[in-house]
């Protein structure tokens, strides 16, 4: 009976300790900032700066640790950053991030690539992140709250499939008329010419 007691008690101080929803809202409330994405792990918002951008920040309720995701911005010359097709999956985050630089103008080398594209994944729990230079068919990327993600890029022929998982960033898994591409779990699902197909991937 004392054992059970013990047991009992230490298992009520454990539920004490842990945040409660109250106070994970609490910790992640910024004055000026709007939710972009939110569960009971993670909040996302933007907020603009004195700079005239706008941060994309990601929060972890627990702790109330703040990281930044990404920067968006124009000076309306040479240079500009944006995000889209942010995604929050458990305590993970995905998103593409895109950048312009002209500013070297006529200067600029021949193979210079004034515009940059990546899908970002990060684990907002441990701050871990993975980085894919990519250029995703708006709306094709998936996440799944073991923190993998997937993605369709065009290609001449049809389409790359391309996932971010812990064995690696942007790895090519297939290629061709790929379409019905699902992500459960580890569980990644497509069809490649109407034939169905299908892989596990690693946890982040």
């Amino acid at each position: 009976m004392t054992r059970r007691i013990a047991v009992l008690a230490a298992t009520l101080t454990a539920l004490c300790a842990l945040p409660s929803s109250a106070d994970g809202k609490a910790r992640c409330k910024v004055k000026r900032s709007e939710t972009v994405k939110a569960n009971s792990l993670v909040r996302v918002y933007s907020r603009p700066d004195a700079e005239g951008g706008t941060e994309v920040r990601g929060c972890w309720r627990a702790t109330g640790r703040k990281v930044l995701l990404a920067y968006e911005y124009d000076d309306e010359y040479v240079t500009s950053s944006s995000y889209r097709d942010l995604r929050l999956a458990g305590r993970f985050v995905a998103f593409v991030w895109e950048a312009t630089d002209v500013s070297c103008k006529a200067a600029c080398p021949p193979d210079y690539q004034a515009s940059r594209s990546y899908v970002e994944v990060r684990d907002m729990r441990t701050r871990r992140e993975r980085s894919a230079s990519s250029a995703p068919a708006y709306g094709s990327l998936k996440l799944s709250r073991r923190g993998v993600a997937a993605w369709l890029d065009p290609a001449d022929a049809g389409s790359e499939l391309l996932v971010t998982d812990g064995a690696g960033a942007g790895r090519l898994v297939d290629s061709g008329a790929i379409d019905g591409v699902g992500l459960r779990g580890l569980r990644l699902g497509w069809k490649n010419a109407g034939v169905p197909r299908g892989v596990d991937l690693t946890p982040f």
